[in-house]
């Protein structure tokens, strides 16, 4: 079943599905993301919070995530520092969004016939 994510995650961009993509492809500690990415470390980070439905500052004050969180942060098991594994929502956004590309790119154009007689 796929559910309109369109209001629910208004905030995110293009570089937060790439952000899933990856940690869904296993990519799963801050330095190989940001590796990956090319982006600096405070950039990583600061998507990485809010994937994980953390509050941040804006201007001062702290802005809360009005969504599920997308990724879960754990201790990883071999290395020093974090493990992101996605969450069921991030796991159901990313199938979301992988069909919705895989609909455009298997979408055959009809050609317009006029065919009305008159």
């Amino acid at each position: 079943m796929l559910v309109n994510h369109s209001s629910q995650f208004s905030g995110l961009f293009a570089s937060d599905l790439h952000l899933l993509a990856l940690i869904g492809s296993g990519v799963d500690n801050a330095p190989d993301l940001r590796a990956e990415t090319q982006q600096n470390e405070r950039l990583v980070r600061r998507r990485l919070q809010i994937l994980q439905a953390e509050g941040h500052w804006v201007s001062g004050s702290v802005v809360q995530q009005k969504y599920a969180p997308l990724v879960q942060r754990r201790k990883h098991p071999h290395q020093r520092g974090f493990q992101y594994v996605l969450s069921p929502a991030g796991a159901e956004l990313l199938d979301c969004h992988r069909y919705f590309l895989n609909s455009r790119n298997t979408h055959q154009a009809v050609p317009f016939n006029d065919t009305r007689e008159e």
